[in-house]
């Protein structure tokens, strides 16, 4: 190698490393790589799990979690769970693809490195990833100004988006860098595996198991699939025997990676092309297949602008939508592709700059440009088809291979250039390096889960690591001041599948069903009771008149599977029960989003209005997803009281099969089920029963009234109370409270006063409107009452809470 031919590559050498220095400079927080920022990082529990023999991770899911009527709900399951875990079947797994574990972290331990920070994994797959990208655009087009080719790199680094995803290097980052780096070597390998005439076969191999790891890490890379066969087609194409060596190195290890990755699927949720998605315990909800998402989701892909403020970096990302947007999926803040690297519209020079004569490129140049730049366009396309979903670090997936045969006419076009012409495209090509350069760098700074959600612009995670270096470079900007809403999505139709229990009688007239909507209008599907046994629909929707669907039958206490469709193209609001349609009511209803449906109350949020709560159980398909195996097949609600224990009492032995326990400390109910006591939501019940022991201690002055048991709100409720008699005697009695008055009902048969502690038991069964009091097994009162709903949060033994306490006269 001669003086001169190093000098030659000297810049493009120099802008490399200058650009994987960055890369390090980001992934370590501007400082240093630190194992275990957050915890071991996911991908070490992982790993940890594989070690072990196990698919699911080694942390046990806190038990409050089970106790939420959705342990999905992000809202509610925040302080219990391991955030981004998937929930199922009472074990947590890891959605995000097993092939970084593979390939990074487990060959670490095994060698004895220890657990490895997430951050150091993102930084070497994306390093990999961008030089990689460079030897496809050496075999695009051979090397020209060593100066143009420095700035092609320098472009390359920053439009695949990598400072942005390295700028937090967690699980999410690890996931998208690998799948970069996987697929840009079998980009490389499979385009490079024939040369005048000679296949490699070991090229070829490199590159079908490289494909299969791209897939292992980032699912929606299965789209990758034919175009990269498309780039090794020249090395396959043979006839007959010649050629099946070829295809056998080229697809079967591919073959055999997805095999694998089906049944690590199939292993772990019983299906082969479930990753985990489904569970996530953040509560996003994607609906897969959604066409109306495909506008909004390529608008944030490619052309939405950056916000511009005066705040330092100035340039943020953002998630505003100019149209109303009738789509549901998950979007982060984001600048589109062709706003922060708009020198990809080289592209479309192509028609002009390969026209020429003599040609510029060779066929297998010209074909496998096109397929880059194909599979850069049908990546996002064809993945949210299936999975609308928008951030910043999704752009990883396609940017590259955009961004390459971009690069490749434009480095074409500046070498063909003559005179002012060619001044021109490098003047345009500095302008470029140093747009792309800055705003990249500038929304690396700022945490883009908040960039676009308040005015402020969001946190900048410079300021928060290195607040000394970030007071000087705002310094350094303040003459750049600048200035620059959001929409919210929504879909037209979403299928609510649940299994309910209606009580014996309703609390109230009507109960809430599930609700739909904000806070300002909102759709409510109500269930009435029309007979014993007999029911009906009512739907209430903000923007029609009350619809009422024809009676039907189902059993009190027995559990039911509903499914409930609401769909805003018919408009319609269909329901079936155990797979029988039972209502199909015709009306409009408001925008659909699958974060904002509550089943059996009213819509949340401030300001939201009291519609009450239904008074059975329901148990939601997350919950049934995220519990333990077993309550699909719940047995039907007992007719025995319920039975209410005192705080850290043991579980009741040998219980009837369908029973309930009330822990008096928590809210809801133990079920008795085949394989034992098992965790439902309930909110109010049909009986219930307290056993409680009495003093002998248990004296108060005669003509005084004392609570005992009582069950209600301070709006309405009821109270046993002992009204004390002459001679140390008293008497059972059940005192009603309207909200204004007290109203006490005749008293039982007097009771002796005893030096001994006696057994008290009461029973308060609302559907046959009866109060029962024994003492040591002895009936003390027997009093027909119309109780008023017992609802769980408003038993307790003693009077009840606020106002109307009953007063000891």
């Amino acid at each position: 190698m001669t003086i001169a031919s190093t000098l030659r590559r000297a810049p493009v050498a120099l802008t490399l490393l200058c650009v994987v220095l960055f890369y390090g400079w980001m992934a370590t927080g501007w400082g240093r790589f630190e194992a275990g920022r957050t915890g071991k990082g996911r991908y070490n529990l992982l790993t940890d799990a594989l070690l072990h023999g196990q698919l699911h991770l080694r942390v046990e899911p806190r038990p409050e979690l089970f106790e939420l009527a959705d342990p999905y709900e992000s809202r509610r399951n925040e302080p219990y769970r391991l955030q981004d875990a998937s929930l199922y079947k009472g074990r947590y797994y890891l959605y995000f693809g097993v092939a970084p574990a593979v390939t990074f972290f487990l060959p670490a331990r095994l060698l004895g490195l220890g657990d490895l920070p997430e951050s150091l994994a993102a930084f070497l797959f994306a390093t990999g990833g961008l030089v990689f990208a460079t030897l496809i655009l050496r075999e695009l087009v051979a090397p020209g100004s060593p100066w143009g080719w420095a700035a092609a790199v320098c472009l390359l680094g920053f439009a695949n988006v990598a400072p942005c995803v390295l700028r937090r290097p967690l699980v999410y980052e690890v996931a998208v860098s690998a799948g970069l780096f996987f697929l840009t070597g079998a980009a490389w390998a499979f385009s490079t595996a024939e040369n005048d005439g000679r296949v490699s076969l070991g090229r070829l191999a490199l590159g079908s198991v490289f494909l299969g790891c791209a897939i292992g890490s980032r699912p929606n890379d299965l789209v990758a699939v034919p175009f990269l066969l498309l780039l090794a087609w020249p090395a396959i194409r043979g006839r007959g025997r010649r050629s099946l060596p070829a295809w056998l190195a080229a697809v079967g290890p591919l073959a055999v990676v997805l095999l694998l990755l089906g049944l690590y699927n199939r292993a772990r949720f019983g299906s082969w092309s479930e990753f985990g998605v489904s569970y996530v315990l953040t509560g996003t909800r994607v609906r897969f297949l959604q066409l109306s998402a495909l506008p909004e989701a390529l608008y944030f892909h490619f052309v939405a602008p950056a916000a511009l403020r005066p705040q330092f970096p100035f340039v943020f990302p953002d998630d505003r939508y100019p149209w109303s947007s009738p789509a549901v999926f998950f979007n982060e803040p984001t600048a589109g592709l062709l706003w922060h690297s708009p020198f990809v519209l080289a592209l479309l020079l192509a028609p002009w700059l390969l026209r020429s004569k003599p040609d510029p490129l060779s066929p297998r140049q010209r074909r496998n440009l096109a397929v880059l730049a194909a599979l850069g366009l049908a990546q996002p396309l064809l993945t949210n088809l299936a999975f609308p979903a928008v951030a910043m670090r999704y752009q990883m997936d396609f940017a590259t291979f955009l961004a390459v045969p971009a690069l490749a006419l434009w480095l074409l076009a500046e070498r063909r250039a003559n005179g002012r012409a060619r001044w021109a495209i490098r003047t345009l090509g500095a302008v470029m390096v140093a747009w792309t350069c800055l705003t990249m760098t500038a929304m690396s700074l700022t945490d883009q889960e908040s960039a676009g959600r308040d005015s402020a612009g969001g946190d900048s995670v410079l300021r928060a690591r290195n607040p000394s270096l970030f007071a000087r470079l705002e310094r350094l900007a303040e003459p750049l001041r600048m200035a620059a809403g959001r929409a919210f999505p929504a879909g037209p139709r979403v299928t609510v599948r649940f299994r309910a229990a209606v009580p014996e009688r309703l609390s109230a007239d009507q109960e809430p069903l599930l609700s739909s909507g904000s806070v300002q209008r909102y759709d409510v599907l109500w269930l009435r009771s029309a007979a014993p046994g007999r029911w009906r629909l009512a739907l209430a929707p903000a923007g029609g008149s009350l619809q009422l669907s024809g009676e039907f039958s189902l059993e009190p206490n027995a559990f039911h599977a509903f499914d409930v469709e609401l769909d805003r193209v018919q408009p319609c609001v269909a329901v079936r029960v155990d797979g029988v349609p039972v209502a199909g009511m015709a009306s409009p209803l408001e925008p659909l989003d699958e974060r904002t449906i509550a089943l059996g109350r009213g819509p949340r949020g401030s300001g939201a209005p009291e519609l009450g709560r239904f008074s059975g159980t329901i148990l939601s398909a997350a919950f049934l997803a995220a519990a333990a195996p077993g309550l699909e097949k719940a047995p039907p609600i007992s007719d025995r009281p319920a039975i209410l224990t005192e705080p850290g009492a043991p579980a009741p032995s040998r219980p009837v099969l369908g029973q309930l326990w009330l822990p008096a400390d928590k809210e809801g109910a133990y079920l008795a089920c085949a394989s034992g006591w098992r965790w439902i939501p309930r909110y109010a019940l049909d009986r219930v029963v307290v056993e409680r022991p009495m003093s002998p201690r248990w004296r108060t002055p005669a003509g005084s009234v004392e609570a005992i048991v009582s069950s209600g709100t301070p709006a309405a409720g009821d109270t046993v109370v002992a009204r004390h008699l002459a001679g140390g005697q008293f008497a059972f009695a059940i005192a009603h409270w309207d909200g204004r008055t007290w109203r006490v009902g005749p008293p039982g048969p007097t009771q002796p006063a005893s030096q001994r502690e006696r057994l008290l038991r009461v029973t308060l069964d609302r559907p046959a409107g009866l109060v029962l009091v024994d003492l040591d097994g002895s009936p003390a009162l027997r009093a027909k009452a119309e109780l008023a709903p017992i609802l769980r949060g408003g038993l307790r033994p003693g009077p009840l809470r606020g106002e109307g306490v009953l007063p000891l006269e």
